[in-house]
């Protein structure tokens, strides 16, 4: 049997211990997915290892920041500078632990040379062969970057990269980082958002028109800039496509309304998690899996769950088996 603790701080006995401080579009994010991953995040701080794709897209914003920042002489410079952060990185570096514990892979290159890399436990890697998903990603932010580069070398600078806010709105502390702000040949304003997802945003119209993020991005340009915005504009890096967004009343409606209630069950304690189909591709799946929740709130395990394989069920002589006819 099991032994299991009641953890105080998740059910009605606490009440407003919790406080918002404030919201981002990946907080809201998280809670709408699951508000108990939330709880597990940003209230409990379970440290879990991080997502490939989550540190490939970071490193490629990283890189096209520095595109602006940097003057680099070459496409070439450009893409081998990816190519050694995206080594250090995948070994623990730049951010990513001091000293992670890792583990070294030996490759063998087409000309038969073999090459020893590094790569960090504290990376959740998404393939059993991590060494084909580190190669990969290598190669497709080479060729993002590459492709970038050729298209923008030429371009003026930005009004601003990677731009800060942090606004009130209805009561609420809105909070996050803008990747470009820029304006087009007729002198419109643009927000530009950096988008490295496998696919785009085609026949999906809920990611471009009623994202919370846009809508965040859309108050957030007034409130620095003191002007309207013309365009948010969905930046797929794979593709190189601009996709245009819409803003519409009721989207700044739903984002007040999606704050109020985020904000009153957090500060309510209310973390119920949503079990589902969803869990097989959470990072927090082994943290998750020690608790059980129940109408006393989360119940935490002190022994690991078993998953106990039953090759074959053998049913009491007495009582056999019989399916009846509905």
């Amino acid at each position: 049997m099991l032994n299991v603790m009641i953890i105080p701080n998740t059910g009605n006995q606490r009440k407003g211990m919790v406080k918002v401080k404030h919201l981002s579009a990946s907080k809201m994010s998280c809670y709408q997915a699951c508000p108990f991953k939330f709880y597990l995040s940003y209230v409990k701080h379970e440290k879990v290892p991080t997502s490939v794709p989550l540190i490939f897209g970071r490193e490629v914003h990283y890189m096209l920041e520095q595109f602006y920042k940097v003057n680099y002489k070459s496409e070439e410079s450009f893409v081998n500078t990816w190519r050694y952060r995206w080594k250090k990185v995948c070994a623990g570096e730049f951010g990513y632990g001091k000293d992670p514990d890792t583990d070294e892979y030996e490759y063998e290159l087409a000309n038969g040379d073999k090459i020893e890399v590094i790569l960090s436990k504290d990376i959740k890697w998404t393939l059993k062969k991590p060494m084909i998903e580190y190669f990969s990603l290598k190669k497709m932010g080479a060729r993002i970057l590459s492709d970038f580069y050729k298209k923008h070398v030429d371009d003026p600078k930005p009004i601003d990269i990677e731009k800060r806010f942090r606004m009130q709105w209805k009561g609420h502390t809105l909070v996050g980082v803008i990747d470009r702000v820029d304006k087009d040949l007729f002198g419109q304003n643009l927000v530009i958002d950096y988008k490295t997802d496998k696919h785009p945003p085609t026949g999906k119209a809920h990611v471009l028109h009623n994202a919370p993020q846009f809508t965040i991005y859309s108050l957030a340009f007034k409130e620095l800039y003191g002007e309207d915005l013309d365009a948010i504009l969905y930046y797929h890096l794979r593709s190189g496509k601009l996709y245009k967004t819409e803003r519409y009343n009721a989207d700044y409606e739903y984002l007040q309304r999606l704050c109020d209630h985020i904000s009153q069950s957090i500060e309510n304690d209310i973390f119920v998690p949503q079990y589902g189909y969803q869990c097989n591709f959470c990072d927090y799946r082994a943290p998750c899996s020690k608790y059980h929740f129940g109408k006393e709130g989360a119940m935490q395990i002190h022994e690991e769950p078993k998953n106990e394989e039953v090759e074959e069920w053998i049913w009491p002589k007495d009582q056999p088996v019989t399916v009846e006819n509905a």
